[in-house]
This record gives C-alpha cells, sequence and structure tokens, in this order.
C-alpha cells in the first residue's frame, strides 16, 4: 500500500506518584510513537518520494480527586518536540517539477477539568 510503512511502534509508560490519598491521584505519562521510513508510490505526477523515519512524543498529566474533591485536572501535550515531518507527498511534479507534502500537526497543549456530580 502506497504510504505504508513496514513497522510502526508505540510505547506507552505511566507513573502514578505514591501520594495520600487527601491529595489525590496523580499520574505522569508519556507516548512514544515511531514511523519506519516509507516511499510513495512512483506515478507519473509525483516520483518516487521517501519519508524518512518518524518519531513522536506526546506527554500528559493527570490530577484525580484533587485534594478530596470531585475534581480532576489533566495536561496534555502532543508531538512535545515539535518535529515537522511530512506525512503526505504530493506536488505538481510533472507540470512544473515541484514535490510537496503535508506536514503532521505542530506541537499543541491544553488542559481538561471535569467536576464529578454526585456519587
Amino acid at each position: 500500500l502506497a504510504l505504508s510503512p513496514k513497522n510502526r511502534i508505540t510505547l506507552n509508560a505511566s507513573y502514578r506518584l505514591p501520594l495520600a490519598d487527601k491529595i489525590g491521584k496523580i499520574t505522569l505519562g508519556a507516548t512514544f510513537i515511531h514511523t519506519d521510513a516509507n516511499a510513495a508510490v512512483q506515478s507519473i505526477i509525483t516520483p518516487n518520494y521517501l519519508i524518512p523515519a518518524q518519531n513522536q512524543l506526546n506527554l500528559n498529566a493527570d490530577w484525580n480527586s484533587m485534594f478530596g474533591n470531585p475534581i480532576d485536572l489533566s495536561f496534555f501535550m502532543t508531538n512535545a518536540t515539535n518535529q515537522a515531518m511530512v506525512v503526505a507527498p504530493g506536488g505538481t511534479y510533472q507540470t512544473n517539477g515541484q514535490v510537496t507534502g503535508h506536514v503532521n500537526q505542530p506541537r499543541m497543549w491544553g488542559f481538561r477539568l471535569r467536576y464529578h456530580f454526585g456519587d
């Protein structure tokens, strides 16, 4: 299949801090994704294009039951290293000799706040 790497490996790890229940449950996590290099299928529109191997790191932190309250706070960050990677080559090679591509999303981060109603 075009643009299909031979291997893709995802490693996920999380660690819960050993804290008292009155503080809450704090968990730190990371996800590492490796994708092998792969080549686009050659056609009359674009020549062979090798997408290099890519690595991505995503991070997260969760604080559940903050200080014994029904409130959870989460932090997340995708593409923590902010690497620009071509995910889909394209272009107008046949008409003007350009080979272009679509890049992945840049670093993104944010917070989530959740309140639990009732039991």
